[in-house]
């Protein structure tokens, strides 16, 4: 609104009076966005850091967009970019401030007129802005952020070629513009592929971000829901492994892949069981009380485990960790509580 009422020259009011008109929207506009960051943060959508961190993340940030504007050929959702610092990045912070910078410069030079570069460039910053990482976001790229900045460029791409055919230049126009369209119909094509079904969407983010935690979730969420633990449990080890290839201590991630492994640990454990593979089943367990000592569950599953194959020094060990974490036995199966009192049949092995 404040570039509409800048540039468009209307009545003779002074600005002040015009830009006074649009206070009401400006004031509704900036509530609207003081709770949605509010609500936002008590989500932990967004983490708070020191502004100096947070602006060492936007001159690539812009560069990247100004890249899939371009050169869309590196589609991926998410863009898995840890966010940069100036200790380790300062190096790819300048070059895209250079890039970023240059690229606006160039774009300005070539616009027949001014004020319509003016409002573009302003349209497509301004509407990048809030996902620039001023305010830190999880993502520091995504391509559904370019949806509406977007509209502005194509304005003054539109104003761009009609000086150049203004001037004769049609074959070159045309010839642009034809390679435009074939380049985005089919990339159409092949986005439409991946976006088939959430096996392939999350299978191309890994391809291009095979070390993202966040795609790897994804994809082990989508074998989830198509009842393949097996496929999910692999998917979850190289996040949690310290030795794999996406391992994450993030918070974030640590609470998805809890989420994901609660719902598939005891099946995977229970088919290789089923397959004579005991070792691995423990393992799978085991893997799962170190990832979450809080839990009772997986105690209870892994003692039980331990009890069938006979190690029943191990089930005592893991019931002592439930007595400390719920102050007793409690809620215990029979089954088990008759470990403490050997009047199971098992014996150790």
């Amino acid at each position: 609104l404040v570039l509409a009422v800048v540039l468009v020259e209307e009545g003779r009011d002074p600005l002040w009076q015009r830009l006074l008109v649009i206070a009401p929207h400006g004031t509704i506009a900036a509530a609207i966005a003081g709770i949605q960051y509010w609500s936002a943060s008590e989500a932990k959508v967004v983490k708070s850091r020191v502004i100096g961190e947070q602006l060492a993340s936007m001159p690539w940030t812009f560069a990247m967009y100004w890249k899939l504007l371009f050169l869309p050929v590196h589609l991926a959702t998410p863009h898995s970019r840890v966010p940069l610092s100036w200790d380790s990045d300062a190096k790819v912070i300048l070059l895209s401030l250079a890039v970023w910078v240059g690229v606006t410069l160039v774009l300005w030079k070539a616009a027949p007129r001014r004020t319509i570069a003016l409002f573009c460039l302003g349209w497509w910053y301004v509407m990048l802005l809030p996902v620039s990482n001023l305010v830190p976001l999880s993502m520091l790229v995504a391509e559904r952020y370019m949806y509406m900045p977007i509209v502005g460029l194509c304005i003054l791409g539109a104003d761009i070629a009609g000086s150049l055919w203004r001037r004769r230049r049609r074959a070159l126009i045309a010839l642009c513009v034809g390679a435009i369209l074939a380049l985005l119909a089919v990339q159409t094509h092949v986005r439409n592929r991946i976006w088939y079904d959430g096996k392939s969407f999350w299978r191309d983010g890994i391809t291009k971000w095979p070390d993202s935690p966040v795609t790897r979730i994804g994809l082990a969420a989508s074998h989830l829901d198509t009842n393949e633990p097996m496929l999910a449990w692999k998917q979850y080890q190289k996040i949690i492994d310290p030795r794999g290839m996406a391992h994450s201590k993030n918070s974030e991630h640590t609470s998805l892949v809890n989420a994901g492994l609660t719902e598939c640990y005891d099946r995977v454990a229970r088919h290789y069981e089923r397959e004579g593979q005991v070792d691995k089943a423990l393992e799978v367990y085991e893997t799962v009380v170190r990832q979450m000592p809080q839990r009772i569950e997986p105690r209870i599953d892994l003692a039980q485990a331990y009890q069938r194959h006979g190690r029943r020094g191990k089930a005592v060990e893991q019931l002592e960790a439930i007595r400390k974490l719920r102050g007793g036995y409690d809620g215990l199966p029979k089954a088990l509580l008759e470990i403490l009192s050997g009047t199971d049949a098992d014996t150790d092995r």
